[in-house]
């Protein structure tokens, strides 16, 4: 209890620090999909090498395949591939949009 004055400063600069790595903004390498003009976050995450990774999305009453993306560079887009497809439908009111 003699050192609280010294010990409780200390372990909130440690606390500080670590925070300021557990957040982070939109960094390259960051997987998008694009609806009517619109780039929202990717609901899957595509793994591996081999296939065109694509996702379903169920927007009014209708499902849609739909290309994902990856961003190599800022504002550039690739298509993303994957080892394993998903078969999942996201719904469209799930979807994340970027700004």
């Amino acid at each position: 209890m003699k050192n609280i004055k010294l010990i409780l400063p200390m372990l909130a600069f440690v606390l500080a620090i670590g925070m300021s790595f557990a957040f982070t903004s939109e960094a390259p390498d960051d997987l998008v999909i694009l609806i009517d003009g619109v780039k929202y976050q990717s609901p899957i995450d595509c793994q591996g090498d081999g296939q065109n990774c694509t996702t379903w999305i169920s927007k009014d009453g209708n499902v849609m395949e739909v290309q994902v993306e990856r961003e190599t560079d800022q504002g550039t887009y690739v298509p993303a591939a994957t080892g394993v497809p998903s078969t999942m439908v996201f719904e469209f009111t799930s979807l994340t949009p970027l700004n």
